[in-house]
């Protein structure tokens, strides 16, 4: 027997020879050391009652303590949860053991889209066949992907196949014909791609464009709103649509879609369908990311600034696209025109390793004009 026990008084009962005032008070004393003695971990709101020889602690049934923590008392915890480590346990635990019952897949067990070797991956470019499409197809393929061009102009679509098999080779490049806003056509060339190379892990939603002449919003027939509306923003959902089941089966992905800086400032006046279609690709870039970030898919957005390119559409005037050309330099921040290569370096980001912890992001590039 302890000390302390040997200094305690013993239990009495009320018909002893000391005063009922006396057993009263030691009854008092031990309800306040019940109340001020209290047990971390074992109960959090319970009291650790001083123990008496010929006193012992019973528990009965699964009550408030429950029954698996035995005679110490506590709360009950699941069974499942009665093991779990702790997350800084877990942190120290080795990779192959952290990553051993997990339900769905590790974002970055699908490793690098654009790699080197055998971790070589699959993009597809809409819109490839000229402009600011090929000069992100060729890009892609010069940093090791193998590159599918796709272009509702079948023509350009092989001729810029063609000059980028001269420097990669031709078994890393193809050529398809499709119409973004058609969904059987869309279905055929991702199908088609996936056939041909077994993947699809990058998509770059670049298809779109002004389409039509600069004009008052009321002068726009509806016919013309709804076309501009499909190409650049239907469009790039039928294709996420597509390629999104490819991605979820590896368990990684990236999606690039192309919006524009002029959804900041709503200019230049006279491209009304354009501005608000490539609003709406900026709220489909966030929607996606969310929706798709636990599938270990990123879903990011590039928003160009004036990059003069030959198209098939004219939008401006040669004296109107000098004009604009000239203003928005003078109110960039880096008083420059932009050329293609200045965005095909954000379009390789976001599509390589490097950028596997970016998503639901809308990239301005347009030498500062946003903020000019």
């Amino acid at each position: 027997m302890g000390a302390q026990a040997q200094h305690r008084p013993r239990r009495v009962r009320r018909d002893a020879r000391r005063p009922r005032r006396e057993v009263r008070r030691g009854r008092d004393r031990g309800r306040r050391l019940r109340r001020v003695l209290l047990v971390h971990g074992a109960g959090r709101d319970r009291a650790r009652t001083p123990r008496r020889p010929g006193l012992r602690r019973v528990h009965l049934g699964a009550g408030h303590h429950g029954q698996d923590r035995g005679a110490g008392g506590g709360r009950p915890r699941p069974a499942a949860h009665r093991h779990r480590p702790s997350a800084r346990v877990a942190d120290r635990r080795s990779p192959r053991r952290a990553c051993r019952g997990r339900e769905r897949p590790d974002p970055r067990a699908g490793g690098p889209v654009i790699a080197a070797g055998a971790y070589e991956r699959v993009a597809i470019v809409t819109g490839g066949g000229q402009g600011l499409g090929r000069a992100y197809a060729a890009r892609l393929a010069g940093a090791g992907a193998r590159v599918a061009v796709v272009d509702v102009d079948g023509d350009a679509a092989r001729s810029a196949a063609e000059a980028i098999a001269a420097d990669a080779g031709a078994d890393r490049v193809s050529a398809h014909e499709a119409d973004v806003t058609d969904e059987d056509q869309v279905g055929a060339f991702v199908g088609a791609v996936a056939e041909r190379w077994g993947r699809v892990d990058a998509l770059v939603n670049n298809a779109g464009g002004a389409l039509l002449p600069s004009a008052p919003f009321d002068s726009f027939s509806r016919a013309d709103w709804t076309r501009v509306l499909e190409v650049n923003l239907t469009g790039q959902w039928l294709c996420a649509t597509a390629v999104v089941p490819h991605m979820r089966a590896a368990g990684h992905g990236k999606i690039v879609n192309v919006s524009s800086t002029m959804v900041s400032k709503g200019l230049p006046v006279g491209l009304a369908p354009y501005v608000a279609a490539k609003a709406g690709v900026v709220g489909l870039t966030r929607a996606l990311a969310r929706e798709l970030g636990p599938d270990g898919i990123r879903v990011n957005a590039i928003a160009p600034g004036y990059i003069p390119v030959e198209t098939r559409k004219t939008v401006h005037t040669p004296q109107a696209a000098q004009a604009l050309r000239e203003r928005m330099k003078a109110e960039q921040c880096l008083p420059v025109v932009g050329v293609p290569d200045d965005l095909c370096g954000a379009v390789e980001f976001l599509c390589s390793p490097a950028s596997d912890f970016i998503t639901g992001q809308i990239v301005n590039v347009d030498g500062g004009w946003a903020h000019g």
